[in-house]
């Protein structure tokens, strides 16, 4: 066991600074306590009282929701509720209204020009209203049926009052007057909302949370809308000379009938309402008295509490050392020295430098495999598969590029004899990024095609098509004369979108299968080759094109699309019935060869039956049903080749797992590929990189010689193919969480 040197070092400082300080802090506390304690409960009842102004702020917008609502429903419409008969239904839609919302006690529609008041009871008219009809509202019925007829922009009004003040005496109704249609000038009726003003100061009661308190609720003018005045009973006069000497917000203390209280008052910046509330000062503050007396206590404590604080602190802050430190000598390292740092601290940070340098490890391998990541999804652009919205962002700002505009340029490399891995090599690296004025472009080796697509962003479409002519151009020159290869460039169509990027390789593709033994010097563009040859007199070429490079690779979606169109613009030439026919005879031929190069022998039927069509449609609908079985079988015929690859390398590495020299360069050099395509198809195949399934073979079979062989680590680690045992040890540990000695006890416990 080690010394606990840092455990008595804790002990003795907190022994000679704890108490002190301590005692020095409860003072400062005790002075400072309660004033800070008294801010922070008036800034609590603040807050609630400005939570309660929202609330009510909140309640009066939902109401101006209702109106607008009512304006807008083409059931209370005026020419809809002026049909007798539908007085129902009239009635039916208000009371539905009103029983949306809690605060509202009636709603009243009225249209100008008419003797007819509508409720959520029923439609009345004004002489009925006035005599009859809603007596317990407390409003003078002419000056509620004046604000009907002249009301022109929205307000909110309680029970007018002999005094003026509004509805300081006692219970009342408080009403909002909305003029519809909404914000026009010549309103052709109002909508009334009665609200009973106690659910307004019940809304705000609930809020405060105190039951000793008084509530007024102003409006802008500074007449009373509500008012709760049961608990003090504060008189008017009081309370007008409180307001005018307290306009703005906050809280204040004064004296009433011998009784400290607190006014506390809130102004809404959207209705303009003034929010007043009057509690006790005692209930208030009832808790900083209680807060003084548990000070006291707390300070007589103190000084037995820093000496017990100093021991307890001293333990429980050495207590994740301990813990620590007994993790760290818990932790066995094969092949590192036995003899540890001895010092806590030098402990400590041995600890920590290893698990930097574990962690710079860890970050060094993410770095690796950036690039492998980023050439996947480069493929599965070209390959036209689907990526998210923040990839296809991620992707421009990895390769930098600043143009809209997207081209596919495909170069092929034709030889004699099949390439040499080293030359593979060599055009990867030397086809893998184009830059010129105005444009840039990313590499993306074809292996099986033995060909490079490169991605290109274009800032200017004319000068930058241009210059990426020009750049292939040269770098084919290069190529042709340090290689044992021809490049002939196609170069396709220009698009907006990235993810439609697989469509301009079809068409780059498809000029170099259209012209196969054109100059390597010059670049072709798919849109100015079909354009140019096509002047004199039109044949579809290009959608042919397009639509055997989609069959050959399997893309259904825009086979089919390139059919429609096909079939589209024939529909509308002007050429002879004897044209129109060689067309459709071409357009099966071409069909004819992708299902030979295919191999699809399985759609032979298919192909009679197509061959026998009658009309034009019968036609187009079963070469659509053709092209689907085409892609599904390229598609088929891909997976296929790239599986059977694929099972060859994991074979071959499953063979030779053992070998130290084993590596990525090895292995691709054996398949005559890249590396960096091996790594890449080794990925996206296996969902694993090489290094990974390298070091899973590794670790399955040193477990297996752990568990059914007594032999020494060093041993097995070498015979793995490892030698590094250190290296080795620190990795296991990290996959197994436990060291390979512990492994080997744990297991043959089992």
């Amino acid at each position: 066991m080690r010394k606990r040197s840092l455990l008595y070092k804790y002990l003795l400082s907190y022994l000679l600074i704890g108490f002190i300080p301590v005692i020095l802090l409860g003072c400062v506390l005790y002075m400072n306590s309660v004033s800070q304690f008294q801010k922070e409960i008036t800034s609590f009842h603040m807050n609630k009282l400005e939570q309660a102004q929202l609330d009510l702020d909140t309640g009066i917008a939902n109401l101006q929701k209702v109106a607008l609502q009512i304006s807008m429903d083409s059931k209370l419409s005026p020419y809809f509720v002026s049909e007798g008969y539908r007085a129902i239904e009239t009635t039916a839609e208000i009371k539905k209204f009103r029983n949306g919302n809690p605060l509202i006690r009636e709603i009243f529609l009225y249209y100008r020009g008419t003797d007819l008041l509508h409720t959520s009871s029923g439609s009345y008219s004004t002489d009925s209203f006035k005599e009859y009809m809603f007596n317990d509202f407390g409003w003078d019925k002419m000056y509620f049926l004046n604000q009907l007829n002249a009301a022109t922009t929205q307000s909110i009004e309680s029970a007018v009052s002999e005094d003026g003040h509004g509805a300081f005496s006692g219970s009342n109704t408080i009403a909002m007057f909305v003029p519809i249609p909404l914000y026009s000038s010549n309103p052709l009726g109002v909508v009334a909302i009665a609200l009973e003003a106690s659910t307004l100061t019940d809304t705000v009661q609930q809020v405060v949370g105190n039951s000793n308190s008084d509530t007024f609720i102003l409006d802008e003018a500074g007449k009373f809308l509500s008012v709760d005045n049961k608990s003090i009973s504060i008189s008017l006069a009081q309370l007008t000379e409180l307001m005018q000497e307290h306009q703005t917000p906050g809280m204040y203390d004064f004296t009433y009938d011998g009784e400290l209280y607190m006014y506390l008052v809130a102004r809404s910046e959207k209705t303009h309402w003034s929010l007043i509330s009057i509690v006790p000062k005692n209930d208030i503050f009832h808790s900083v008295n209680q807060l003084r007396t548990f000070m006291i206590v707390i300070l007589a404590a103190v000084a037995l509490a820093a000496v017990l604080g100093a021991i307890y602190m001293s333990r429980r802050n050495y207590a994740p050392i301990r813990k620590l430190l007994f993790n760290i000598s818990a932790i066995a390292r094969p092949g590192e020295p036995s003899e540890q740092p001895k010092g806590e601290w030098e402990v400590i940070q041995h600890t920590v430098d290893h698990t930097m340098e574990t962690n710079r490890q860890l970050a060094t391998k993410l770095h690796e495999q950036g690039p492998l990541i980023e050439e996947l999804w480069y493929s599965r652009l070209l390959d036209g598969t689907p990526l998210e919205a923040p990839e296809l962002v991620q992707i421009k700002q990895l390769a930098g590029w600043k143009g809209h505009k997207y081209v596919v340029a495909y170069v092929h490399f034709q030889s004699r004899s099949e390439m040499e891995p080293a030359t593979r090599e060599a055009l990867a690296t030397a086809y893998e990024t184009i830059t010129f004025a105005g444009g840039q472009g990313k590499g993306v080796e074809l292996h099986q095609e033995d060909a490079v697509a490169f991605i290109v962003s274009l800032e200017n479409v004319m000068e930058g098509k241009r210059m990426l002519a020009q750049k292939l151009s040269e770098r084919n020159e290069l190529a042709a004369m340090r290689y044992p290869v021809q490049p002939i460039v196609g170069i396709g169509g220009i698009y907006d979108d990235l993810a439609d990027i697989h469509r301009s390789l079809m068409e780059a593709k498809g000029v170099i299968q259209y012209f196969p033994h054109q100059d390597s010097a010059r670049a072709i563009f798919f849109d100015e080759f079909f354009s140019t040859s096509q002047d004199q007199f039109w044949y579809p070429l290009e959608e042919q094109v397009r639509l055997s490079q989609c069959l050959l690779h399997g893309d259904a979606a825009l086979a089919e699309e390139t059919i429609r169109q096909l079939f589209a613009r024939i529909a509308v030439m002007d050429q002879s019935l004897d044209m129109v026919r060689c067309i459709y005879y071409d357009m099966i031929n071409m069909v004819i060869k992708t299902v030979n190069q295919l191999q699809a022998r399985d759609l032979q039927a298919d192909i009679r039956k197509l061959l026998q069509f009658q009309t034009v449609e019968q036609l187009e609908n079963r070469l659509l049903t053709l092209s689907g079985k085409l892609c599904e079988h390229a598609l088929q015929a891909k997976s296929m080749k790239n599986e059977n690859l694929i099972a060859q390398i994991v074979s071959y590495i499953d063979g030779h797992f053992a070998d130290a020299s084993l590596s990525l360069e090895a292995v691709a050099e054996h398949f005559g590929m890249t590396t960096s395509y091996l790594s890449k198809m080794f990925k996206q195949e296996t969902n694993l990189t090489f290094t990974e399934y390298l070091k899973q073979l590794r670790l399955k079979a040193f477990k297996k010689g752990l568990v059914e062989t007594d032999r020494s680590i060093k041993d097995l680690v070498v015979e793995i193919g490892y030698w590094d045992v250190p290296s080795f040890s620190r990795m296991f540990k990290q996959a197994e969480g436990m060291t390979p000695g512990d492994y080997r006890k744990q297991h043959a416990a089992d």
